[in-house]
């Protein structure tokens, strides 16, 4: 398990200390004006839209990671890196906690976090939205499946805290908020009655927090407004492809590959492991809490499916099968793999997570070739922009020659080049 983790860090640090740039890309220039000073961080700046994501959290991170190293872009790189890798590591210690013992098959945290299919997202600092997104629920995960016991108060303002972040990190992270929120609601209702004087407070306390969490939900729809470039699904049938699409891609790039098949047998694992655990929640009352909230969480995951159908599927066959959108699948297939180990201790659950298990490692090389091979393409793309900077030519005619790479508006491009050179920051550093 080790070295199956030392060989996925390693593969993941190579490509982005090969591929990654210090040049913005695409989204990363909308954030040149917080970065250069031209535009204050206020409450407004941070609750405006990214396109139809409202992204407070992942804005500040961006900001901090980017002031002290004069907007380098490989510094975010580098975080989320180390990020997945922390996530990984994590979700290693959990599996062994609830084994009981260290099993080879928990390499599938590593290959699944750090999956190289995700390239995008490694060598694009923006791509810090999903990337915080990705390893809040991760840590919600661990949350939830960590103990079985009641919950304490201190454990369900950590939740909160959890799905708070999670809200403020765009799409991605909302959806987790009303199934979660429900659960911490349901679990302070129908837990400790027995303990009351002391506790409660604290039984009314944890209602609280999940009513909290679903109260910043309705938030973030407040005057939300739907991007008018990003075209509506014409049925229901674009937006089933875009989901079957997201849950190919789950397993590495290949799974575009072997579409449909790919992608309708993740759901099928998806649908199998809602049973297990509603097998669980009626036969097992030790385990009703934690069930309850792994089947919330799963429940999460499905939304986030049917958010990328929702809103990919009208842009046309294909739409899902981005390397983006392995980053977000990672909580999905990592809870699908812990309830299997704590629900059917038996040969079954030990062959799902070695099933799960052998398709990451066996697909982890091909989708990895890929991930090198268009990493290099855009890094040489790059590269050329590079090297007419150095030699001094200035953003407009930067701008002309450079914008169907880099960003998608000419004007706004050569204006935020201008912005970067004035405070000697980014690739003028």
């Amino acid at each position: 398990m080790l070295f199956v983790g030392a060989l996925a860090l390693g593969a993941a640090v190579s490509l982005v200390w090969r591929e990654g740039s210090n040049v913005p890309f695409q989204d990363d220039w909308d954030m040149v004006p917080a970065l250069t000073g031209h535009e204050p961080v206020n409450l407004s700046f941070l609750w405006s839209q990214h396109n139809e994501h409202r992204i407070p959290v992942p804005k500040l991170i961006f900001l901090a990671l980017s002031w002290p190293t004069r907007g380098d872009s490989r510094a975010g790189m580098f975080f989320n890196l180390l990020a997945l890798a922390a996530a990984s590591l994590a979700l290693v210690v959990c599996a062994r906690r609830l084994r009981g013992r260290i099993s080879y098959t928990d390499g599938f945290f590593p290959l699944a976090c750090l999956n190289l299919s995700q390239y995008q997202n490694l060598i694009w600092n923006f791509q810090i939205q999903l990337i915080t997104a990705t390893n809040l629920a991760c840590a919600l995960l661990l949350m939830v499946a960590w103990r079985p016991a009641s919950l304490t108060l201190r454990s369900a303002l950590w939740v909160t805290a959890l799905l708070l972040c999670l809200a403020l990190s765009g799409a991605s992270g909302l959806v987790f908020v009303p199934p979660l929120a429900a659960w911490l609601i349901w679990t302070g209702w129908r837990q400790p009655g027995q303990r009351r004087g002391k506790s409660g407070r604290r039984d009314w306390a944890i209602p609280l927090c999940g009513a909290s969490a679903i109260a910043v939900f309705l938030l973030y729809f407040y005057h939300y407004q739907q991007p008018q470039e990003h075209p509506l699904p014409s049925g229901l049938l674009p937006v089933g492809r875009a989901c079957i699409e997201f849950l190919s891609v789950s397993v590495g790039l290949v799974g575009e590959d072997g579409w449909p098949y790919s992608g309708l047998a993740v759901f099928a694992l998806y649908a199998a492991t809602l049973a297990l655990l509603l097998r669980a929640l009626k036969t097992v009352p030790g385990e009703r809490q934690r069930a309850a909230g792994l089947l919330a969480f799963l429940l999460g995951t499905g939304m986030l499916a049917l958010s990328v159908g929702l809103g990919r599927g009208g842009f046309g066959p294909g739409a899902a099968f981005a390397s983006r959108y392995v980053t977000l699948s990672i909580p999905l297939l990592c809870c699908v793999y812990l309830v299997w180990g704590l629900y059917a201790r038996t040969l079954g659950g030990r062959a799902c997570q070695a099933g799960l298990f052998l398709v990451l490692a066996l697909t982890s090389f091909p989708s990895g070739a890929r991930a090198f091979e268009a990493g290099a393409e855009l890094r040489r793309a790059i590269g050329a922009f590079e090297g007419a900077l150095v030699r001094g030519v200035p953003p407009e005619r930067l701008a002309d020659r450079y914008w169907p790479v880099l960003y998608p508006d000419r004007d706004i491009l050569a204006q935020r080049l201008s912005m970067l050179r004035e405070t000697r920051m980014g690739p003028y550093r």
